[in-house]
């Protein structure tokens, strides 16, 4: 059976045009969504209150629009922000620097300080330091065998009591000296070391020629006859009774040289002199 050709008013034959259906159908959604917001618009104007969500699901929509029109799907991502706690730094204390007292330092004896020759072998005794003593308080009343430098002059001096800077004896000697102290006195010396005079002597009391310095007669040395030899010019020596050095019995400056007798118990000073015993 063969198609059947209309024709117009006017007898013109009409061609028939074959209807876009998806364009039609793409209206058809825009009416319906244009309609649905025109319907909400009037429900928000009569309730101007009212906060809830339009109840048209516009996913179906927009659904269907990609069906028809083959659009891509668009996707939100999501970000979550974590908050992170900054990490707050301790104050730490200054550390206090403890002030720490210096260590005392002992004194030391120079090489050259004279030594000590003891009456008993290997015996113990007390080494008293430089400084100012009170006697019957931190010494024993007696006699001190003080030992300085053989290079250098040494300074003792003896105070009456009650009157530490008085003077009642006092020198400078070279090597070693001896001195009596009695109760309530003060000793001061400068350099070397003490020790106590009635236990110990100098070892230069064995040396021959005799150096220079104090000798206790018939301890030290033996009582008798003594050549003594200027060794600067001028020589210089003294005997006394007892090792207070406020009695002279005997002394003489010379040059050149000179003799001396000396007898036990008595003390003999020599400066700037060496002595040798004489037969």
């Amino acid at each position: 059976m063969g198609k059947q050709q209309l024709f117009d008013e006017n007898g013109q034959p009409v061609t028939l045009k074959r209807r876009n259906w998806p364009g039609v159908v793409i209206g058809l959604l825009l009416v319906v969504i244009i309609g649905q917001a025109m319907n909400s618009q009037a429900k928000i104007n009569e309730e101007p209150m009212q906060t809830s969500e339009p109840t048209t699901d516009l996913s179906d929509t927009i659904a269907a629009v990609d069906a028809t029109e083959n659009t891509s799907e668009i996707s939100v991502e999501s970000t979550t922000v974590v908050a992170t706690t900054v990490p707050t730094t301790a104050a730490t204390a200054t550390p206090t620097t403890v002030p720490t007292k210096a260590p005392t330092i002992a004194p030391t004896i120079a090489p050259t300080t004279q030594t000590i020759a003891t009456t008993e072998a290997e015996e113990e005794t007390e080494i008293i330091g430089p400084g100012t003593y009170k006697i019957g308080v931190d010494l024993a009343p007696g006699l001190y065998l003080i030992l300085g430098s053989t290079t250098s002059s040494t300074y003792f001096q003896i105070s009456p009591p009650n009157a530490p800077s008085d003077i009642s004896a006092n020198g400078n000697f070279y090597n070693h000296q001896y001195v009596e102290v009695m109760e309530n006195e003060y000793l001061t010396f400068s350099g070397g070391y003490a020790v106590n005079g009635n236990d110990f002597g100098p070892s230069a009391a064995d040396e021959t020629p005799l150096v220079e310095g104090m000798y206790e007669v018939g301890k030290d040395i033996p009582a008798g006859e003594y050549k003594l030899t200027a060794t600067s010019g001028m020589g210089y020596y003294a005997v006394y009774g007892y090792a207070r050095h406020d009695e002279i019995e005997e002394n003489e400056i010379f040059t050149a040289n000179t003799y001396v007798i000396v007898y036990d118990g008595q003390f003999l000073i020599m400066s700037g002199c060496e002595a040798v015993g004489v037969q």
